[in-house]
């Protein structure tokens, strides 16, 4: 009896840790702040210059150039340095992901050195949305890019010259100002069936 009562006394303690095992929960600690925002130097902000597009939600169908086109004709190039230039040139620190929205916007058009550059230097970039509480959008091209071919060293400049919006995440639509910037964008020409990639850019306000 005695033997029977410390089996019974046993299988009781082990099923007394069996019900409070199962009955704890993993305890995961998840971060939900959001980082603040970059403390930088507006080096591109509100000016009455101009600019190009940069964030995926923020595309204005109305506004936007024509698909690319292949090949190394002055028109090729003007619609590869259109359709870059618009996306490059806006950007919304109010969405999801901010930066992945924006890189998938413009990089498949450049080369995978610009990629990289811009990935160590979006802060410089746009660091002045996230500390201006302002998203830049609405970028519309402003009169004809010019295009100048090299073939010796299959390069081309392009010249691209936008107006876009910008508007801060508590105002309304009547509160937007003008922003004018200026694009010139270095292609690395490629084969005729091929589309020309951007592989540097260089930004400023009409008249620098």
């Amino acid at each position: 009896m005695k033997a029977r009562a410390t089996l019974f006394a046993a299988a009781g303690a082990l099923m007394t840790v069996a019900v409070v095992a199962g009955c704890a929960q993993p305890t995961t600690t998840v971060d939900t702040q959001l980082a603040p925002p970059p403390t930088v130097t507006d080096t591109t902000g509100p000016s009455s210059a101009a600019s190009s597009d940069g964030a995926g939600t923020d595309v204005d169908v109305d506004s936007a150039p024509g698909a690319p086109q292949a090949g190394r004709s002055s028109t090729a190039l003007r619609s590869v340095a259109n359709y870059f230039a618009v996306h490059f040139s806006k950007f919304s620190p109010f969405t999801f992901d901010p930066a992945a929205e924006w890189f998938d916007s413009w990089q498949a058009l450049a080369t995978p050195q610009l990629v990289g550059k811009m990935q160590v230097g979006l802060i410089d970039e746009w660091g002045w949305t996230w500390q201006q509480q302002v998203k830049a959008f609405d970028s519309r091209i402003v009169g004809t890019t010019s295009v100048s071919v090299n073939d010796a060293d299959d390069t081309a400049v392009a010249t691209v010259v936008i107006d876009r919006l910008v508007l801060g995440i508590n105002d309304t639509a009547d509160k937007s100002r003008q922003q004018t910037r200026r694009y010139r964008l270095q292609l690395a020409l490629r084969g005729a069936g091929d589309i020309a990639l951007v592989s540097a850019v260089d930004e400023s306000a009409p008249g620098q």
